[in-house]
């Protein structure tokens, strides 16, 4: 086996109710994985997937996938303000290095 699956969403990123996700798979396990959809989805509704593909081929999705990481950022250096402001004589924040999670948080004096 070479490769790696990748799941995700469109509802995370477009909007809650599209309820249209997406799997890569290597090649070898294209049949298989298309097999299992078949046998256990209903399938998404055929005019959102077509919408979707003519909002995927116009080029909008990055605009939109930048403008929310700034949104998540904002929020999570906002987290992380408050959190050091308000709690930070109890708890410290370790970074991830995850660009929009707010890191690890441990009780000061314990790691």
């Amino acid at each position: 086996m070479t490769g790696s699956f990748y799941l995700g969403s469109f509802s995370k990123v477009l909007f809650p109710a599209l309820r249209l996700g997406y799997v890569v798979v290597p090649h070898e396990f294209d049949s298989q994985v298309h097999r299992v959809r078949e046998a256990l989805d209903l399938f998404s509704p055929l005019l959102y997937q077509l919408v979707l593909t003519d909002f995927l081929k116009e080029g909008i999705l990055p605009g939109i996938c930048a403008a929310c990481v700034a949104i998540y950022l904002a929020r999570r250096n906002a987290l992380i303000a408050a959190i050091r402001e308000h709690a930070g004589d109890v708890l410290t924040i370790e970074n991830t290095g995850r660009r929009t999670a707010p890191g690890d948080l441990h009780p000061r004096g314990r790691r």
